[in-house]
């Protein structure tokens, strides 16, 4: 810098620092606002704290407002400028709470309906898995019959576990029906799936059972009877699992799976 210009700063540095700086709070809101407005090439008189950085205009006998720097130096605005200012990034901030609020107007309106479309789907598949365990458990169903009920519930089962909606983050509160639904269809389903085991091993045992006549006297069989009985409770005592498993290399007492010196065959009981 030459020394004429050295000397200007001074004089200029002097008579801000005399003169004073006018105090104003700047609310946090309005600061960005207030820095997008700055000049990116400053004046010579607004770095000296002659002229308004924003309107350019002498300060006269006017306290300028300090807007960072140190004394006597920096950057300076007329209130007027600031007030000015701190207005639009107030309108701005309220417009963006109005913006913001209707979208989450919008967001909520719309997730209503998903959430009611997507309640009434866990109901209809909870009532589907009900309805499940009332036909293999009542009625005499062909085991294909049950496979098929029970494939079909499971698809639609995955489907809607699938097709849970996500809830929007405006909608902050925990949708505690809508968990309440998901876990009524899940001990359903838990219901239905052990039903459906029970009738389809008892279907396959029986089929697989030749005729006991033996049987009809201890089953007070009615007069005729072929000998052939479907069993609904079969008791096998607490170790007959773990010498069938024995049978297929596994000792569960051992905690290891052996190879089996006779492996059993497909079709033969263990």
């Amino acid at each position: 810098m030459q020394p004429e210009m050295s000397e200007a700063w001074k004089v200029t540095s002097s008579f801000v620092a005399s003169r004073g700086c006018s105090r104003m709070h700047i609310p946090a809101y309005a600061r960005a606002t207030i820095r997008a407005e700055l000049p990116l090439v400053p004046t010579p008189g607004q770095v000296a704290g002659l002229d308004c950085c924003f309107c350019n205009e002498p300060f006269g006998r006017r306290a300028p407002v300090s807007l960072g720097g140190t004394e006597g130096f920096g950057l300076f605005a007329c209130r007027p400028c600031l007030t000015h200012l701190v207005a639009r990034a107030r309108q701005l901030r309220d417009s963006a709470l109005v913006r913001k609020a209707e979208q989450a107007r919008k967001e909520a309106t719309a997730w209503a309906a998903e959430r009611g479309r997507y309640l009434a789907e866990l109901e209809r598949v909870r009532r589907a898995a009900e309805a499940v365990a009332y036909l293999v458990t009542e009625k005499d169903l062909r085991a294909s019959q049950t496979a098929w009920l029970f494939m079909e519930l499971e698809s639609a089962y995955a489907w809607v576990e699938d097709g849970a909606p996500e809830q929007p983050a405006s909608v902050e509160d925990e949708d505690e029906i809508m968990q309440r639904k998901k876990f009524q269809l899940a001990l359903e389903m838990i219901s239905t799936r052990f039903a459906v085991a029970n009738s389809l091993a008892y279907r396959i045992i029986n089929d697989a059972m030749p005729p006991d006549p033996e049987l009809c006297e201890e089953m007070e069989c009615p007069e005729g009877c072929d000998g052939k009985h479907d069993f609904s409770d079969i008791d096998c005592g607490p170790d007959a699992i773990l010498e069938s498993l024995v049978e297929f290399g596994i000792d569960v007492e051992e905690g290891e799976y052996r190879t089996l010196s006779h492996p059993v065959e497909d079709g033969e009981a263990p």
